[in-house]
Formats: C-alpha cells, sequence, structure tokens
C-alpha cells in the first residue's frame, strides 16, 4: 500500500470514528466511555493522518502546501480540545457542563469537518 492509499485510509478511519462518537453521544443524550474511546481513538488516528500527509508534501514549496498542513492542524487541535473537554465532562459529572458539550458537541464537528476536507483535498492536489 503506498503512502497515500495508507494517509486515505488513516483519515477516512478518523472521520468514521468521530462521526460515530459525536452522533453516538447526541443519540443517547449521555456521556459514555465508548464516547471518549471513539475521540481519542480519532484523535490519535488524525495525527498519524497528518503525519502521512505533511511527509507526503514535505518538499513542495509555496501556498498551498502550508495551506495543507495549517488546516491539518486546526483539525487536529479541535479534535483534541473536542476530546479533552469530553474526558472532563465525563470525569467530572457536572451537569450544566455535560448539557453544554452535548448541546455543542455537533457543532465542533462541524467546524472540525471544514479544514479536515481542506487538508485531504489539498494533500490530493499536491
Amino acid at each position: 500500500m503506498n503512502e497515500i492509499s495508507k494517509a486515505m485510509l488513516i483519515m477516512t478511519l478518523t472521520l468514521l470514528g468521530y462521526t460515530l462518537g459525536v452522533q453516538y453521544e447526541n443519540r443517547v443524550e449521555t456521556k459514555k466511555p465508548l464516547h471518549l474511546v471513539l475521540l481519542w481513538a480519532s484523535f490519535c488516528m488524525n495525527a498519524v493522518g497528518f503525519g502521512l500527509l505533511t511527509r507526503m508534501i514535505a518538499d513542495s514549496q509555496g501556498f498551498v502546501p502550508w495551506l495543507c498542513r495549517a488546516m491539518g492542524i486546526v483539525a487536529l487541535v479541535i479534535l483534541m480540545l473536542h476530546s479533552i473537554w469530553g474526558t472532563a465532562v465525563l470525569v467530572l459529572k457536572e451537569e450544566k457542563g455535560a448539557r453544554i458539550y452535548h448541546r455543542d458537541g455537533k457543532l465542533l464537528w462541524k467546524i472540525w469537518i471544514v479544514p479536515f476536507v481542506i487538508e485531504i483535498m489539498l494533500a490530493l492536489v499536491i
């Protein structure tokens, strides 16, 4: 399997894991350990996929490779913050925090998907 295929497989698994984690949490309306497993696994896969994509475009110069890297970092940071927030909600068991997390979880996913998709599309073009 070549580098681009590995990167795309890992990024697809990232998308699948994060989407399932957010949708499942939204459906059951409570934070469960499985949601955290999906979030943190997605974060790890996103980091690996970002690393592969970055290595693939390492020799590229200009605005497009820079934007690809920047979008990858933004997506990674959003997913990391969502995972940390979800961990805090589960550990602290604070009702108000859980309600806000539940309400805003889908919004974070919608924000994350934009740089995630841009990063992948740019990497395929470079």
